[in-house]
């Protein structure tokens, strides 16, 4: 190995002390560090012996000198002096080694280290303010650059073994832009200093130029490496002097910023690659990693009675690595000859400082061997007789303490007629063709896109989610992790997907398809008969063809095409997609709960499947004897589950569903169209659904929150049409509707049964042809009945009961109850002791035999009003009225007309209310007297006229005089 070192730059003296005793003297400044000494090395035919005899050079220049420090001041009254300041260090020397002209058969090493750039000095302390008033700290001195370094060879000819091995690099821990010093402190009660700059990573590069480099037969690599050196770190500020009883505190000094890092690069261009007759292979391999900036220092601290820290400095921008490869003529020549190509690219990313990350990375590289067009980021170079190519790329940006982050570069790569070979060993995205001839793509990590063309083609994606077409031929294919693609084209073709959700095209009865257990959910397309293969989850018929496809004992999806297909699928949980009525699904009883999903109307029935959706516009879809659930699209459906409990839910549209099990269940949900439900069994609507229609035998029928309407069949039915406002239709049979709304409708057809409204609300049946209406609940309810002889029932509250025409039956219950009559044959049902209840009549009325107290006539025909045994009240109307309370302590009141006031037997102690001689009213009391008049029952008591027939018998008519009575009374 030959060794050239430079000569390192001399060190700068230090100030000089000030003179002693001399009060407040400044610090001596400082002298600057010398640069170190920058070579250049120039090897040709004529130098070559003594440079490279040993086949190894190595070249160092020098460091440049530490700059010296500044001298510490005197302590002065009032005042210190100032430190003295430091003195840069010298710049590192550069380096540049040319190789031009000569012709070499071996292994050519270089080896180049640029010198590192020398620290700057510290500022000397500033003297002690005996009166308080300290001086300040001396400037400390930026780091200077790093030398710039070039290797450069240029129009020289290897042959045989020859080999590149080309180093530009700055050795680890010192070699680097030059430290600043940390800043002196002030003393009591001065400035700290600030500190000073790193300085500069120097350049490196290295430029290959028109050189001729052979082809090997073994595996010999052309190295490449540039790496930039680190920036100089800043010096850390100086701390601030402690306050004095006469003087402030002193202010930290100011961290020094960090230098920025080395620029580097590699130009590899115009270059001649070539090979010979035999199998041969060329290997290039260019690693270029850009310098990280120097770290800034910290700022000082202030005085002891001063918290405040100073800024620190700012970190240094880091370099930048970039690669051109343009205008190579690459010719392997007769044989089968291989390129690797390996490019390895780093880049340091400090987003504090704004820096982004190269987006751009290497960029995309392109070879294409038909064409003979190898690109490299855009740049173009030549590429004939070479027959197999290997990628290696990693292009790669860090952030200080963070992630690496892959830059997004592609590799292409287009074989020829010839068996190619197309290897990505790579951190980027392959896309490869092979086009003739029997051809080998592999791929790495990242997303590949692989095309074999014609020939027995091997292609194999390894990590990514890759894509991997065969073409013509009997070609094998692996997809290896990741979700791959794999289409073998025509021919009988093995495929292997590994782990990952894969996808095989299958093109040949042939075709082969291997998958791992556990290697992720796999699906195979074809337009062919197919049964899957063991570990393979889901099969997708293509094209028109009455294709079968046949599943295995895992949980399969199978998916028909446009023609009838026959789906079979064994044991596990099934999926079905089927898009024809003549497609068939077969499945055998206990082979696992199955799902069918439909593009058409779907029929179950004589199925071992459990599940049907509807999709697309398909309208119909029946169950089978199974517990089925049936889901339909958005257009109106009809679903019927058949037997079993089924679950049936129509989605949008105004769907129609057969419901033959009370346990079925439907869904809907809200504005999801007018839905209807036919149920031959007793049946309770679900939410969100509006019409129910029994059929069969059902018997019930129950609505929901909505607004429903409701329909029995031929049976006894009990309609309750739930909240809402609610039309329940009974058909034949004696129904009963249970309403909670005025405003529901009951619609019952003549002679068809004898029905009844149960309800919690007030309620008329005028119009309907309903016969009974029973109140429910507490409210004080009103019940209106029709033309026909209804049953009205009150509550447990004050109700109204009006029959209407026809011969009613009133039952008021518990309350005072009001009752309308208009018919002779209306019967008011009260019992004992259930409230204060009146009857109006426009008919001749008696209360005999009913718990009622008040009967009041309406209209004004002549009617008659007849009481009980409990205290009556009798309203006569405008007519002319007989009024007769039988027993008990009655008032009756006459009203218009004529009336008479009738006293049986037991009248007990009635009054007259109303008497009036010039309206004619009668008093008949023949039941006491038998026909004998007798003056002197009759007695004036103040304003009324008292007739006491015996017995504690007594009739009292107000304001009536006695004459009047004798003359109009009845004896």
């Amino acid at each position: 190995m030959t060794t050239i070192t430079g000569t390192n730059g001399a060190w700068g003296s230090h100030g000089a002390a000030p003179p002693p005793g001399q009060d407040g003297a400044d610090g001596g400044d400082a002298s600057q560090g010398a640069d170190g000494e920058s070579l250049s090395v120039f090897v040709t035919e004529e130098t070559i012996q003594d440079l490279l005899g040993n086949n190894l050079l190595q070249v160092t220049s020098g460091a440049g000198g530490q700059g010296g420090s500044g001298s510490a001041a005197n302590p002065g009254t009032p005042s210190g002096g100032t430190g003295g300041d430091g003195a840069i260090g010298g710049r590192g020397g550069d380096l540049l080694i040319d190789v031009t002209g000569i012709s070499f058969s071996s292994v050519m090493t270089l080896l180049a280290y640029g010198g590192a750039g020398g620290g700057g000095g510290s500022g000397g302390q500033g003297g002690n303010g005996l009166a308080g008033i300290g001086g300040a700290a001396g400037l400390s001195a930026d780091g200077s650059d790093s030398g710039d370094v070039l290797i450069r060879i240029s129009d020289s000819v290897f042959t045989a073994d020859a080999r590149l091995d080309l180093l530009a690099i700055f050795a680890a821990g010192y070699k680097m832009g030059g430290y600043g010093r940390t800043g002196s402190s002030g003393d009591t009660p001065g400035n700290g200093g600030d500190g000073g700059k790193g300085g500069t990573g120097g350049t490196a590069n290295i430029e290959v130029d028109g050189i001729w480099l052979p082809f090997h037969t073994a595996g010999t690599s052309h190295r490449i490496e540039v790496t930039g050196a680190l920036g100089g770190l800043g010096g850390d500020g100086g701390r601030g002097g402690a306050a004095t009883q006469v003087g402030s505190y002193g202010a930290g000094g100011r961290g020094g910023d960090g230098g920025r890092g080395s620029d580097v690069g590699i130009s590899f261009t115009n270059n001649h690659l070539t090979g010979t007759a035999a199998d041969e292979q060329m290997e290039l391999e260019f690693i270029l990693s850009g310098g990280r900036g120097g770290i800034g220092g910290l700022g000082g601290q202030g005085g002891t009675d001063l918290a405040e820290t100073a800024a620190a400095g700012a970190n240094g921008a880091s370099g930048s690595a970039n690669l051109t490869f343009a205008g190579n003529h690459i010719d392997g020549g007769a044989g089968t000859d291989s390129l690797t190509l390996t490019l390895w690219r780093s880049t340091f990313v400090d987003t504090d400082l704004g820096e982004v990350w190269d987006a751009n990375g290497i960029g995309v590289i392109d070879v294409n061997l038909t064409t003979g067009i190898m690109t490299v980021g855009g740049q173009i170079n030549t590429i004939t007789g070479v027959e197999n190519i290997y990628f290696r790329l990693e292009d790669s940006s860090y952030a200080p303490g963070g992630p690496l982050v892959d830059m997004p570069s592609t590799v292409y790569a287009t074989g020829n007629s010839s068996a190619n070979l197309l290897v990505a060993s790579t951190w980027a995205a392959a896309a490869f063709s092979g086009e003739g001839g029997n051809d080998s793509l592999w791929g790495r990590d990242y997303n590949d896109y692989f095309q074999g063309g014609a020939g027995t083609d091997d292609l194999a994606g390894y990590g990514g989610d890759d894509t991997l077409l065969a073409g013509s031929g009997v070609d094998f294919l692996e997809g290896g992790d990741g979700q791959d693609y794999l289409d073998g084209g025509t021919g009988s073709d093995t495929m292997v997907g590994g782990g990952g959700d894969d996808t095989y095209v299958v093109d040949a009865n042939g075709d082969i398809v291997n998958d791992l257990n556990g290697g992720g959910t796999d699906t195979v397309m074809t337009g062919l008969t197919w049964t899957l293969g063991t570990y393979i989850e889901n099969l997708t018929l293509t094209g028109s063809a009455n294709s079968r496809g046949t599943g295995n004992d895992l949980g399969n999806i199978l998916t028909g095409n446009d023609g009838n297909n026959t789906l079979t699928g064994g044991l596990g949980d099934d999926s079905y997609f089927i898009q024809n009525t003549g497609d068939n699904v077969v499945e055998a009883n206990g082979g696992g709960t199955d799902v069918i999903y439909s593009q058409v109307s779907y029929n179950l029935t004589g199925r071992f499947v459990e599940t049907l959706v509807l999709t697309e516009s398909a309208t119909d879809a029946i169950g089978n004897s199974y517990a089925n659930a049936l889901f339909g699209n958005t257009v109106g459906n009809l679903l019927d589950g058949g037997g079993g409990a089924d679950t049936l839910g129509g989605a949008a549209g105004d769907d129609t569903y057969m419901v033959n099990v009370a346990s079925d269940v439907v869904i809907e949900s809200a504005d999801e169209g007018t839905d209807i439900v036919y149920a031959s069994v007793s049946y309770v609507l679900s939410a969100d659904i509006e019409r129910l229609i029994l059929t069969g035998t059902a018997a019930n029928g129950t609505g929901n929150a909505s607004n429903n309407a409701i329909t029995g069949n031929d049976g006894n039915n009990v309609l309750d049409g739930d909240s809402g406002v609610d039309t329940l239709v009974g058909g034949l049979g004696n129904d009963t509707y249970h309403v909670d709304d005025s405003l529901d409708i009951v619609t019952e057809a003549s002679g068809a049964g004898t029905d009844t409204v149960i309800s919690s609300a007030s309620y008329n049946l005028t119009g309907r042809v309903v016969e009974n209406l029973t109140l429910t609940g507490v409210d004080d309810l009103t019940a209106i009945g029709n033309g026909v002889g209804n049953k009205l029932t009150g509550n447990t509250g004050n109700n109204l009961l009006d029959g209407g025409s026809g011969a009613d039956t009133l039952t008021g219950g518990l309350g005072d109850d009001t009752y309308y009559v208009q018919a002779t044959g209306d019967k008011v049902v009260e019992a004992g002791g259930q409230g204060a209840d009146i009857i109006y009549a426009s008919v001749s009325y008696t209360l005999t035999g009913r718990f009622v107290e008040t009967l009041a006539l309406t209209g004004s025909a002549n009617i008659n009003a007849t009481g009980n045994s409990l205290a009556n009240t009798l309203i006569g109307n405008a007519g002319a009225n007989t009024l007769n309370g039988l027993g008990g302590n009655d008032i009756l009141t006459g009203g218009l007309g004529a009336d008479i006031f009738l006293f049986q037997l037991g009248s007990r102690t009635d009054t007259v209310t109303d008497f009036s001689a010039d309206e004619n009213d009668t008093i008949n009391v023949n039941a006491y007297t038998g026909g004998v008049a007798n003056d002197g029952l009759i007695t004036q008591v103040g304003a009324d006229t008292v007739i006491n027939l015996g017995g504690g018998n007594v009739i009292t008519v107000n304001n009536a005089l006695q004459a009047e009575v004798l003359a109009h009374i009845t004896w």
